[in-house]
Formats: structure tokens, sequence, C-alpha cells
């Protein structure tokens, strides 16, 4: 477990802050530990969403969407691809806070 002090040291946020987020709120809606990465992907996901009224199978879906499954969502999906993965970090930086606190497991083989 790696621990980072909050602003104005570095920039993430403490858990108060971050308890201000809606896609935070939804992390604790799912039981599931908050990590910016998955935020932002939460994040393009409602960018699809919103565009096509569906859920894209690039990004994990958001609770109670439902996922591109007709021609035309699947249609709508592939032109608005490259857009939703071209988002600017700043469209989506109030959005998904960078945590102060993350686990990271390393993994191999025992065997070689």
């Amino acid at each position: 477990m790696a621990e980072s002090l909050p602003q104005p040291y570095t920039e993430c946020v403490d858990e108060a802050t971050l308890a201000s987020s809606p896609l935070y709120r939804e992390f604790q809606l799912l039981n599931k530990t908050y990590q910016q990465s998955v935020c932002i992907e939460m994040y393009k996901q409602r960018v699809m969403i919103g565009l096509c009224g569906c859920a894209s199978v690039y990004f994990p879906r958001v609770n109670g969407s439902r996922w591109c499954t007709s021609f035309a969502e699947i249609r709508c999906e592939f032109r608005n691809i490259q857009t939703v993965l071209r988002l600017d970090s700043a469209e989506y930086a109030g959005q998904c806070p960078l945590e102060c606190s993350t686990t990271s497991y390393e993994y191999g083989t025992l065997y070689e």
C-alpha cells in the first residue's frame, strides 16, 4: 500500500474530497475500491452513453446502463469511439481526482 500526502504537497486528494465526486460515490455503490484510472474509464463510458444512449463494450459498464446491441447503436459506438478515447484530461480531471492511497500487487511465477 502506498500513501501520499494530500494537496498542496501532491496532486492527490484525501478521502473527504473524493467523496464529493459523483463517480466516487458510484464506486461506493459498486463496493469497489476507488482508482483514478478506472474512474476515467467510467467517465468515458458516461460520455458514450450520452452520445449513443447505450454502454460501449470498450469501457466498464456504469450503474444501470445497458450495452449497445442494435445495429444503429453499434454504428454510433464505432463512429464516436475515437472522440471518446481522445478526451482531454482537463475534461475529466474534476470528476476523477487522484487518490492518495493505492494498493498494488506484484505477480509472477514461483518457478522459472
